[in-house]
């Protein structure tokens, strides 16, 4: 992105290269995955072991800085409020990774990843917090549900992920794979909604509120067509700025 901001491209060609590029992302981790099993069977597990005591201890950080700090920060600001929506992601990717492959876990790294799963949790009530406070306060939008409902899920995730590993045996891999297999679905599930049915309800409501405002409000919208610069000049003289009438679209 940075070597591209260099070359002053197009927002809208990297836009269209990131979306092109995450939409492949899982044909060609699929195609990594069936070719080159034997090598990700050795690296996976190895990076899961390196990045679990990073976010480990990321989350405990988070905790106690929200803590300390007062979590109204978390529900005020949208930015960090999706950073933190971004790390339940990569956490649940993370114990998607530790637990990929058939071997049975040490129970020391069970332990961590048991610690990590708990904090995940206890931060992602918070989260559910912060997001509830905002929908009772603004209303709901379809973002708020969205971020809601989605970390709903990855609440029930992680907390049957975590009776899995409290009930298994001696770091046994079985249960806790088979919890989160039964979770994918209900991953891909709600992505589709989000991303086929969101668009056809809400934004066949936003056209027909806003086509019906521009309706009542002709004087907020330039229809006219286009005037050359020298036109647009005399007409930027004779209308003060506080004369103009507040766009919302």
């Amino acid at each position: 992105a940075g070597l591209l901001s260099l070359l002053d491209s197009p927002d809208s060609f990297r836009q269209n290269l990131a979306i092109w590029g995450l939409c492949g992302l899982p044909f060609f981790g699929h195609y990594l995955w069936v070719t080159n099993k034997q090598v990700l069977e050795k690296i996976l597990p190895t990076l899961a072991r390196i990045f679990i005591p990073l976010f480990l201890l990321v989350i405990l950080i988070f905790l106690v800085t929200y803590v300390g700090q007062g979590i109204e920060n978390l529900r005020n600001n949208r930015e960090e409020l999706f950073i933190f929506n971004m790390l339940l992601i990569f956490v649940i990717g993370l114990v998607m990774m530790h637990y990929a492959f058939d071997e049975d876990k040490h129970p020391i790294i069970t332990m961590g990843v048991g610690a990590l799963v708990a904090l995940t949790l206890v931060a992602d009530g918070i989260g559910l917090w912060a997001i509830g406070s905002r929908v009772l306060e603004f209303g709901l939008t379809p973002n708020r549900m969205t971020v809601l409902f989605g970390n709903l899920i990855f609440a029930g995730a992680l907390g049957a992920v975590l009776w899995a590993i409290l009930r298994a045996k001696s770091g046994e891999a079985g249960p806790v794979r088979s919890m989160l297999n039964t979770m994918l679905p209900v991953f891909v599930g709600w992505t589709l909604v989000v991303v086929l049915i969101f668009p056809l309800l809400y934004g066949r409501y936003d056209r027909a509120k806003k086509a019906l405002y521009t309706k009542d409000h002709p004087q907020n919208f330039d229809v006219s067509p286009k005037k050359g610069p020298a036109e647009e000049a005399s007409v930027e003289d004779e209308v003060s700025p506080e004369g103009e009438a507040e766009r919302p679209f």
